[in-house]
């Protein structure tokens, strides 16, 4: 909670020291940081935080360092009362997507997923291989 009180988000600061680097888009009232992970081969950061709606949690990603940037949203749209786990998720090791379990399109059914295309749903254990793209 360094520029918000009772906020959590997160910051960058260089190995050799220096000026901290605010790294999390701001978020809406009552929304935090939640967990983060550092991508396998650096340059980016991926975390789990209610930024754009309180309560909600997504997965975001942003650059490590260097540059201030946009943070892209990873997650898909999540369903009514879907949610990410906290410790549901983790980065690839190309640092461009995580793997995720959420019950993302249907609540209370947790499916895996890379970025936002399901890989292990309802149409896989159903033995739909229409769901398979």
């Amino acid at each position: 909670d360094q520029n918000h009180n009772e906020v959590q988000e997160l910051f960058s600061v260089p190995l050799a020291g220096g000026t901290s680097e605010h790294l999390n888009d701001i978020p809406v009232s009552g929304g935090d940081v939640l967990s983060f992970r550092i991508a396998p081969l650096g340059g980016f950061v991926f975390y789990l935080g209610d930024i754009l709606t309180d309560g909600r949690y997504e997965l975001f990603r942003t650059r490590i360092a260097g540059t201030s940037s946009v943070d892209v949203r990873v997650s898909g749209p999540l369903v009514a009362g879907g949610e990410i786990g906290s410790d549901s998720w983790a980065a690839l090791p190309d640092g461009r997507q995580a793997i995720y379990a959420a019950d993302q399109e249907v609540d209370e059914r947790d499916d895996l997923y890379v970025g936002d295309i399901c890989l292990l749903c309802d149409g896989f254990e159903a033995g739909d291989s229409g769901r398979w793209d």
